[in-house]
């Protein structure tokens, strides 16, 4: 599964906001304070267990138990140039693993790896 969560919704522009606010502080000075209420029933994805905003990537495993992650939350820029797999999902041989990051307060980690210290702000 390539593409961007953007491409993916087909709006073409889901919104930069950070949905539950987390502390304020730092996601305020980087505008991802929310504008609007949060629907309940809107799904949660990444390995901090929130809503789709801003840029996400989708995991290659259709069935992934967490579907898209924030660049933020994986320590990702850009769109990844290959493949890319949540390490929930990745091969054991895939060349990825080795930069792999988990915010270390993440709600949703995966067995397979510990928290990468360092991360903890989403």
């Amino acid at each position: 599964m390539r593409g961007s969560w953007r491409e993916w919704k087909g709006d073409g522009a889901a919104p930069d906001a950070a949905p539950d606010g987390g502390d304020g502080d730092d996601e305020a000075a980087r505008g991802l304070v929310p504008d609007m209420p949060i629907d309940p029933n809107e799904p949660k994805y990444c390995y901090c267990d929130r809503v789709s905003f801003g840029d996400m990537v989708a995991c290659e495993n259709e069935d992934c138990p967490r579907e898209w992650f924030h660049y933020a939350c994986v320590g990702l820029d850009a769109e990844p140039s290959g493949a890319w797999w949540c390490l929930f999902c990745a091969p054991p041989a895939w060349p990825g693993r080795k930069k792999a990051v988990v915010p270390e307060d993440a709600p949703c980690k995966p067995p397979s790896l510990p928290a990468v210290a360092g991360r903890s702000k989403r």
